[in-house]
């Protein structure tokens, strides 16, 4: 999925981490397919709980040690 505009969702996510609206980035995060790109921005996020559970959801065993 992308928003209107081309941009992924992980994009659109990591601006409202950096504007502070970390609500905002993890729901944006929800919308985000590639567990790739949302597992490494949960973390900075510290968002570790979750970031566990999309890497497990993933099936990605690579995400899931990164995690």
């Amino acid at each position: 999925m992308r928003l209107q505009n081309g941009a992924h969702y992980d994009e659109a996510a990591k601006t409202a981490f950096e504007e502070g609206r970390v609500g905002l980035a993890t729901k944006l995060l929800d919308y985000e397919p590639r567990a790739g790109k949302q597992v490494p921005l949960l973390l900075d996020m510290k968002q570790d709980e979750v970031a566990l559970v999309k890497a497990i959801e993933s099936g990605d065993t690579d995400l899931g040690i990164y995690s």
